[in-house]
């Protein structure tokens, strides 16, 4: 049997994110100036990672209904929208004047996590094989909802409000760390999408 090295090298790179992102994680809990905007970081972190071990353990399993409850936890892919807004408002000093929006955000993801647990057909059926992966993603019918809420919601108004508040400020030191910010979050969202 010959190895199949687009797979081994999916793994070995998944791998790698998953390592990166529980340093980031680590960091981010673990930095003696913790502030909101760095801990909502870490938990995007683990969500992140979440997402890309069940999607590495889930794309690898040959039994279709097994592969599509391990990419199940998938679902963490609302966790990093809700945690990305909410720490975007506290970079930006917007997290107390946007609290009831920050509330609505999580609330929906509570929401929408909810309903997918107890009606997992509609957000997956069972994984099919696909290109070199021995089972893939089969989106269920509302799977479109995942989309919409993670990029036509979350970032574009994460986006939206750190570029507005790059535009405002004036102390060099400010714009530098929501310059880097809006690199983090596109180049997460960019690669992600």
């Amino acid at each position: 049997m010959e190895a199949n090295i687009h797979l081994i090298a999916h793994n070995v790179f998944s791998g790698i994110s998953a390592l990166a992102l529980i340093a980031i994680a680590f960091f981010s809990f673990t930095n003696e100036n913790r502030t909101t905007a760095g801990v909502t970081i870490g938990l995007t972190a683990l969500a992140a990672m979440t997402f890309i071990v069940s999607h590495a353990i889930g794309v690898n399993i040959e039994d279709p209904t097994l592969s599509r409850k391990v990419l199940m936890f998938n679902l963490s892919l609302f966790f990093i929208g809700a945690f990305n807004v909410h720490s975007a408002l506290a970079a930006v000093g917007e997290d107390k004047e946007r609290k009831r929006f920050i509330i609505f955000i999580y609330a929906s993801t509570a929401a929408l996590v909810g309903f997918f647990l107890w009606q997992p057909d509609m957000f997956l059926a069972d994984s099919t094989p696909k290109m070199y992966f021995p089972n893939y993603y089969q989106p269920g019918p509302l799977n479109l909802i995942r989309l919409i809420f993670l990029n036509g919601v979350c970032v574009p108004y994460l986006l939206y409000k750190l570029l507005t508040a790059y535009g405002r400020a004036c102390i060099p030191e400010e714009r530098n760390k929501l310059k880097y910010f809006i690199m983090f979050m596109l180049a997460g969202h960019g690669m992600g999408f």
